[in-house]
């Protein structure tokens, strides 16, 4: 029972020591998301009426909505 109780310990150190690192890539995912949004954003066809380019728009949305929530509720895991 010590040593499992050891054994937890140790690994709850260790998982406080790699929180940091995935909570920085979380975060630069995050800000590469916007970046690429914002670009996409520019783009006059991105916003235009073309059929092809608003189902794109509408697919990158959804995409990045649901990325993004996954992406915080993981790193908030850490």
């Amino acid at each position: 029972m010590r040593e499992l109780r050891n054994l937890e310990r140790r690994l709850a150190r260790l998982e406080r020591k790699a929180s940091t690192p995935v909570r920085k890539a979380a975060d630069k995912v995050l800000k590469a998301m916007e970046e690429m949004e914002r670009e996409l954003e520019k783009m006059p066809s991105f916003k235009g009426t073309d059929p092809y380019y608003q189902e794109l728009a509408d697919e990158w949305y959804f995409l990045s909505t649901h990325v993004e929530e996954k992406i915080k509720h993981i790193a908030k895991a850490y």
